[in-house]
């Protein structure tokens, strides 16, 4: 018994030895934002280095990019970054990184923030650690038709929809929504006959879900 316990501590050692993952010098990065591993030590050559390791590594940087926000999208760019999928990549200080992002479907993207600011597409020029992010806002269609045999337009409050025929425009979810029909000089409006309001007077409500809305005009 004695004799299968040693061997079995002995066949434990030898697979822990075999198995023991390799620091391979140079492979991991670090900085202000991301501290080595147990047992590794981060050198001024902004990598992770074991006690005896002599190396001097090339230095390069993080470029790390998060998305943010209600909505959804992809975020691309040079040096393999692909979000989400690769959202961290290293480069080499000058380094120059183009970034775009490109909202799906149901959002819109709002800014960039960290070392990019506004909506343009984001470049960077690589001197030190970059953390980008990306936010996009969940946005909802409101779908305004016309009906009856009058004319006329109707406008949105905020911006975005001023029109005197079928037409459809996206907003920021749970944007407060106000709609005011304006008839012709031969028109006159004569009700909401769609959505969520109903009378003769401005259309206010909530946006929550993709509307459709239907503006009445009559003959005068």
């Amino acid at each position: 018994m004695r004799l299968i316990t040693t061997l079995i501590i002995i066949a434990t050692f030898v697979l822990t030895a075999c198995y023991a993952p390799q620091f391979v010098p140079c492979a991991i990065h670090c900085g202000v934002a991301s501290a080595c591993p147990d047992g590794l030590t981060c050198g001024n050559d902004l990598h992770c280095h074991d006690a005896d390791d002599t190396k001097l590594c090339a230095q390069d940087f993080l470029v790390k990019v998060e998305k943010a926000g209600s909505g959804t999208g992809v975020v691309k760019g040079d040096l393999g970054i692909d979000c989400g999928g690769t959202c961290t990549t290293t480069a080499t200080k000058g380094a120059a990184v183009g970034l775009s992002a490109t909202a799906k479907q149901g959002s819109r993207f709002a800014s960039w923030s960290g070392a990019c600011a506004g909506t343009a597409a984001c470049q960077l020029t690589v001197s030190s650690d970059q953390n980008v992010t990306a936010t996009f806002v969940q946005t909802n269609a409101v779908d305004l038709s016309f009906t009856g045999p009058g004319a006329g337009r109707v406008f949105s409050t905020p911006n975005g929809l001023d029109c005197a025929w079928d037409c459809s425009a996206d907003f920021d979810t749970s944007t407060m929504m106000r709609l005011t029909p304006v008839p012709d000089a031969v028109s006159v409006f004569a009700g909401w006959d769609q959505g969520p309001c109903s009378g003769m007077g401005d259309c206010m409500f909530n946006l929550t879900i993709d509307t459709p809305v239907t503006a009445n005009f009559n003959l005068l």
